[in-house]
């Protein structure tokens, strides 16, 4: 959330956060970087919460980084939400599989793929796909 919004495109960055904890150290970095354009919102990334925030902030980009069993209900409400572009990044190559499956479905077209090795001494990857809406 904080290098979007050093960007400083738009309105403003959003983070929204199912853990107490990282949301504190999230704004504790964007007053240590003097980044005033991110807000956090501690909540569950699921379903209806999702919904709820996506139509309040109506984002162009969101970035979806879920845990390892994937983010199906929150990628449900993206594609109800209809942002134009999805950043999708996962540390489970079949959930990414699901849940970007269901964004093609729904006017989704990747324009870019890859796999990140951020921790090259076990086996495992996160798959980044970057999706635009084209309904």
């Amino acid at each position: 959330t904080i290098p979007l919004a050093k960007l400083g495109e738009g309105g403003g960055t959003t983070g929204v956060e199912g853990s107490r904890e990282a949301v504190r150290f999230a704004r504790e970095n964007a007053a240590v970087g003097g980044v005033d354009s991110a807000r956090f919102v501690c909540q569950p990334v699921e379903g209806a919460v999702l919904g709820k925030i996506l139509e309040r902030e109506s984002p162009a980009v969101v970035v979806l980084d879920p845990p390892r069993g994937g983010g199906l209900d929150a990628v449900k409400s993206l594609a109800a939400a209809g942002p134009r572009r999805i950043i999708y990044v996962s540390c489970s190559p079949p959930t990414l599989a699901r849940d970007v499956s269901f964004l093609l479905k729904h006017g989704y077209k990747p324009f870019s793929a890859g796999v990140v090795d951020m921790f090259p001494q076990t086996y495992h990857i996160e798959g980044v796909v970057g999706l635009d809406l084209v309904k």
